[in-house]
C-alpha cells in the first residue's frame, strides 16, 4: 500500500494492524511511483522490545518505521525536530526544549487564547521539516505524541522557540552559536558522512532563513501574548 507523507509517496508493508489502522489518513492510490519502500522486519522489531518492554511489538513497528523515515528523510531536503509546531493565521510556529519542559501546555495556552478557529496543531512531537525555494515547511503525520495532535497538512515555519519554566515570561532572539547547539539536541545526526555533511548544511540553512528564540515562561495567558508578540516579527 502507498501513503502520502512530507509530500513524498511511500511503499509500506505491516506486520501488524496497528501502523496500519494510523496510517489510514495518508493512504492514496497504488498507481504512483514511490521514493521509498518500507518493510519492518522482526528482528528490528525485537531489538526494540529489548529496550522497551513496555509496549507490544506492533507499536515496536510503529516506532520503526518512523526510524526508517526519519533516517532517510535527508535524502529529500527533510529533517526530524522533536518540538510541536501550530498553525496561526497561515503561518507556522514551533517550539522545542527539553522532554518535560511543558511544550504541549504552552501550546494548549495558545488555543486557548486563539481559539480553535485560528489555531490549529499541525505536529504535537515529531514533525518533519522540509526544505523548499519559497520556504520551510513543517508537516503533519501520526507520530506526534501521546496526546495525538496531528493533523495531514502542512505549513511555512515563521520562526521557531525554545522554551525554559520560570516564574516570569521572558522572550530573547538567539545567536548563532546557541542555536547549533539546540538544534543538535532536538535532532537526529546522521551516521555515515554523506548523510551527516548533508545534516549540516540543512542545518546551517535553517539557521539563516529563520528567526529563534528562547522563551522563560510560566503558565499564563501572558507567556503567549509575550511569545507571538515577538515571534510573529512585527
Amino acid at each position: 500500500m502507498i501513503y502520502k507523507l512530507f509530500d513524498l509517496y511511500y511503499s509500506i508493508d505491516f506486520n501488524y494492524q496497528f501502523s496500519e489502522k494510523l496510517l489510514e489518513p495518508y493512504r492514496v492510490c497504488d498507481d504512483v511511483p514511490v521514493c521509498e519502500e518500507i518493510k519492518i522486519t522482526k528482528e528490528e522489531i525485537g531489538h526494540e522490545t529489548v529496550h522497551d518492554t513496555a509496549h507490544d511489538e506492533a507499536y515496536h513497528e510503529f516506532v520503526c518505521i518512523f526510524r526508517h523515515i526519519s533516517s532517510s528523510i535527508i535524502k529529500y531536503d527533510g529533517l526530524f525536530v522533536h518540538s510541536a509546531v501550530i498553525k496561526l493565521d497561515n503561518d507556522g510556529y514551533m517550539f522545542s526544549g527539553k522532554s518535560g519542559v511543558g511544550k504541549s501546555t504552552h501550546i494548549n495556552e495558545w488555543v486557548k487564547f486563539f481559539g480553535k478557529d485560528r489555531v490549529e496543531i499541525i505536529n504535537g512531537d515529531k514533525p518533519i521539516i522540509r526544505f523548499f525555494e519559497d520556504g520551510i515547511y513543517a508537516y503533519g503525520n501520526p507520530w506526534c505524541g501521546v496526546e495525538g495532535w496531528s493533523t495531514n497538512k502542512k505549513v511555512r515555519l515563521k520562526s521557531v522557540c525554545f522554551l525554559k519554566q520560570s516564574d516570569e515570561n521572558y522572550i530573547r532572539k538567539l545567536k548563532s552559536p546557541e542555536i547549533l547547539n539546540k538544534m543538535i539536541n532536538q535532532t537526529v545526526i546522521p551516521e555515515n558522512t554523506e548523510d551527516k555533511l548533508k545534516y549540516f548544511e540543512l542545518l546551517d540553512k535553517f539557521l539563516k532563513a529563520l528567526d529563534f528564540y528562547e522563551l522563560e515562561c510560566d503558565i499564563s495567558e501572558n507567556a503567549v501574548l509575550t511569545a507571538y508578540n515577538t515571534m510573529r516579527g512585527e
